[in-house]
């Protein structure tokens, strides 16, 4: 009778993976909703090519689970289905990472062919190929710094090379210190607040801060409250250090439960940069000319970059947080 069961269990469990559905996200930045509507809440957004799980359709918008991880609603044209052969090859490919704030895909060399998708700063593409006169396959880039690509659903296009990194490179070459982590923080100062946003399109307070750690080669999780219990907490705010993560919202007690309503970027001096509005410089300290008026709200800290964890949440060589 044990066999009977171990071998039923295994079936169901083969049953399950095979439905399993699998996709790979298609546009600069696909909006995921909190219901299958235009009209419903942008919850958050996902980069183009990045690897999600397909758990419903309904009309025309398709569940899918990313790897932040969030669950929401996005159009199907945002997604490109693949079986579970053609997501592992598409995860072995060799890809570039977007690093400038935008850039544009066009259907021939040059500025004057025409756009087949926009892009944001953090998508990833195939990198495209041609042969060499030795018969070898090579990154396709002409001389005038021209690179071919491969968008999720298999168009080739061409984008300037100088808007592009090859990923494994550019997650080589990120040195996560305070230092390079505002310097990337301040380049957004200016950028909209957007509930749900997690692009160069407009940042959400949590979102703004993944962003600034992925553009330093680390993946934080998507939301304030998971971002909280990271790394080391500070429990002193008179100690805070460049660098830190600082939160607000309501204090936790006998009766009630700790809020986390906001996250901004300690960058020293009692100043911090977060989105609010816009992106922008606010200072904790009472009296300054830009003081932040909700301040008094400040209930928690945290310091990353000095911890053992963080090691663990860097992007990997050609990979880009790849649902398993």
């Amino acid at each position: 009778m044990k066999k009977y069961i171990i071998a039923a269990a295994a079936l169901l469990l083969s049953i399950s993976a095979a439905a399993q559905r699998y996709g790979v996200t298609n546009f600069s930045v696909c909006y995921l909703r909190a219901e299958p509507d235009y009209e419903s809440a942008l919850e958050t957004q996902e980069l183009m090519g990045i690897v999600v799980e397909i758990q419903e359709a309904k009309s025309y918008w398709l569940k899918v689970k990313s790897p932040q991880p969030y669950t929401a609603w996005c159009t199907d044209m945002g997604i490109v289905e693949m079986s579970k052969e053609e997501i592992d090859a598409y995860k072995a490919a060799p890809k570039y990472i977007v690093t400038a704030f935008h850039s544009q895909v066009l259907d021939q060399r040059g500025n004057k062919g025409q756009m087949i998708s926009d892009l944001v700063q953090g998508d990833i593409l195939r990198v495209g190929y041609k042969t060499d006169k030795k018969g070898n396959s090579v990154a396709d880039i002409d001389k005038k710094g021209s690179a071919k690509v491969v968008l999720p659903d298999g168009r080739e296009g061409y984008v300037p090379a100088s808007d592009l990194m090859d990923l494994g490179k550019w997650a080589d070459s990120r040195k996560l210190n305070a230092k390079n982590i505002i310097a990337t923080a301040k380049e957004y100062v200016g950028i909209p607040y957007l509930w749900g946003g997690m692009s160069t399109k407009g940042f959400d307070c949590s979102g703004f801060v993944r962003t600034v750690y992925l553009m330093n080669g680390v993946v934080l999780p998507r939301n304030a409250s998971q971002q909280a219990p990271l790394g080391v907490e500070v429990s002193d705010f008179t100690k805070l250090k460049a660098g830190d993560l600082i939160f607000f919202g309501q204090k936790g007690g006998l009766l009630k439960k700790e809020k986390i309503t906001h996250v901004g970027l300690y960058i020293g001096n009692g100043e911090f940069i977060h989105s609010s509005h816009v992106v922008r410089i606010n200072s904790l300290t009472e009296g300054a000319e830009n003081y932040y008026k909700n301040a008094p709200n400040l209930i928690r800290a945290c310091r990353l970059l000095s911890t053992e964890e963080i090691q663990d949440m860097k992007v990997r060589n050609r990979e880009y947080l790849p649902i398993e």
